[in-house]
């Protein structure tokens, strides 16, 4: 359904917009940053990161908007990645969020419609890893990224 997309894409075009503002920003991606940082808090939980403190209060740093955090006391190089890396996880659920309400909009519930399209489009919008997340999890990624190439090579699955 091309309306669905259409409204999904104006979702995340008011998102990118509402950058310009702490609290417009704040207000139209809570959904988003709800589901970004539990996704962080879920994720270092299941791999012992010891999660410490956890914050949906939105904060300038500098030039940079911080719309929430999530602190660890034990992320390295074995769970840095799944940990920093798990907003990732938010996308699969953001593309059910479109199939639910393109359905809404087959049955004629536009309300529901337009309140799937919407939190599709935060889904989205917040499964981006942050440049934080990026920074905590990119020795990690390459870590397993070179032990699976010297893998790859010992089983004999490169081409030489």
């Amino acid at each position: 359904m091309l309306q669905t997309w259409i409204l999904v894409a104006f979702s995340l075009a008011a998102l990118m917009w509402a950058r310009r503002g702490l609290w417009q920003m704040a207000l139209l991606s809570l959904p988003g940053t709800i589901a970004h940082e539990l996704s962080h808090l879920l994720v270092g939980t299941l791999f012992f990161a010891k999660p410490s403190s956890l914050s949906i209060v939105p904060r300038r740093e500098g030039n940079t908007l911080v719309l929430g955090s999530v602190s660890f006391r034990n992320v390295g190089l074995m769970n840095g990645m799944f940990v920093a890396f798990a907003p990732l996880l938010l996308a699969p659920v953001g593309y059910l969020s479109i199939l639910q309400a393109m359905e809404s909009l087959q049955s004629q519930h536009l309300a529901h419609w337009g309140l799937w399209s919407v939190l599709a489009g935060n889904l989205f919008f917040s499964a981006m890893p942050s440049w934080q997340d990026f920074r905590v999890g990119f020795p990690s990624l390459l870590m397993y990224s070179i032990v699976g190439v010297v893998g790859a090579g010992l089983m004999g699955w490169l081409p030489v």
